[in-house]
């Protein structure tokens, strides 16, 4: 086989399988379940033809205020981690 005649085949296989176990790792770690119940309810608001609007707060107080702009809004709210 080529991979074993060659080191050059042989290091272009390895950096291949690192490439994409690389990548598979990523998206492992990347992948919170928290932000899945967040997700389902904008996919499922788009689809009624609703409008939904997600809002990354940096800080606890942040969070707190807009909160309260929704309450007081009535508006439905979905909340991550």
């Amino acid at each position: 086989p080529a991979i074993m005649s060659s080191p050059y085949y042989s290091a272009g296989a390895i950096v291949a399988f690192a490439i994409v176990g690389g990548l598979l790792l990523g998206g492992l770690i990347t992948a919170r379940p928290d932000h899945q119940i967040v997700i389902q309810a904008v996919d499922s608001a788009t689809k009624a033809g609703r409008w939904s609007l997600v809002m990354h707060p940096r800080d606890e107080g942040q969070c707190k205020s807009a909160e309260a702009v929704l309450v007081a809004a009535q508006v439905e709210k979905v909340r991550s981690v």
